[in-house]
């Protein structure tokens, strides 16, 4: 073994070491969203020095793809004063050091994770080519949400695909999400023209089809030809086919192309039940893949 090697090696479990140290508070003791609680001991542009629950001091990094929240808003590190309470979503950088993925107070915390993996129905606040801020519909006395536009994001406006440029501030939209590795949610597609707080459409005619855009526990949300989401509802009778072979939910993955043909329940959440799901690996069509 190299003394090479060996240098890797012992850098390797000092980053796993800090890593667990960082989630080693007691599960009761932190927030109900992810991440870790701490205190925050001292910021400035380039580093965060927080203080766990454990009583252990760490600094961590900021590189160009840390983030900061603060209700519900992307900001600069030094907002975040020393004393106060935050979550930390830490990820290894450059070289195998530690740094801040996302850093935010709670109210932030639990509003990401409230929304992570399940459509958003809200009001617009602002927008730019690369943020969307959205106030959610069923919490107006709530944090809004930031969310990173996905350079495949889609958008639809009273069910006909659109252009993000459609969208002002105002408007009234429902947004699907899909959680990023720093904690952040990103906007997967977009509705325009309900109302506030208002469900996605409920699919016609029993059967809809498109790209699976984010799978949950037992639901799939899908993105049609016209651009509109909708989420379908899997049950334990729901029968599930992929590659035309018996299958479950969790072989089905992002990307795929599903048909489903829906029954006359919903689940709790209001989403139409499928009877049957088929899904098949999505036909590429001049560098897109087809929905």
């Amino acid at each position: 073994m190299t003394e090479g090697l060996v240098t890797r090696l012992y850098r390797l479990f000092g980053v796993i070491s800090l890593l667990l140290a960082l989630f080693s508070t007691p599960a009761t003791a932190r927030p109900t969203a992810r991440g870790v609680a701490v205190t925050i001991i001292s910021v400035t542009e380039h580093a965060v020095q927080v203080l766990g629950e454990d009583g252990r001091a760490e600094t961590l990094g900021i590189g160009p793809a840390s983030a900061f929240l603060r209700r519900g808003l992307l900001v600069r590190a030094l907002e975040f004063q020393p004393g106060e309470t935050a979550t930390l979503r830490p990820h290894i950088g450059p070289g195998g050091a530690i740094q801040v993925g996302l850093l935010c107070d709670p109210d932030s915390a639990m509003v990401l994770e409230k929304y992570r993996g399940r459509p958003l129905s809200g009001t617009l606040l602002s927008l730019s080519r690369l943020v969307w801020v959205i106030q959610p519909g069923d919490s107006a006395d709530g944090a809004p949400i930031s969310l990173l536009v996905s350079a495949r994001a889609v958008f639809s406006a009273g069910g006909t695909a659109a252009a993000a440029s459609a969208f002002e501030p105002g408007a009234a939209v429902t947004v699907s999400t899909r959680g990023l590795p720093s904690g952040l949610l990103s906007l997967v597609s977009a509705n325009g023209g309900g109302s506030p707080g208002s469900p996605p459409p409920v699919p016609r005619n029993g059967f809809v089809s498109g790209l699976v855009t984010e799978i949950q526990t037992s639901a799939l949300t899908l993105i049609d030809n016209s651009g509109v989401t909708h989420t379908v509802a899997v049950s334990g009778a729901t029968r599930v086919k992929v590659r035309r072979q018996a299958a479950s939910l969790a072989d089905i993955t992002i990307g795929m192309h599903v048909s489903a043909w829906l029954g006359s329940k919903t689940d709790g959440a209001g989403s139409p039940i499928a009877t049957t799901v088929s899904a098949s690996d999505a036909v590429v069509k001049n560098g897109k893949k087809s929905r």
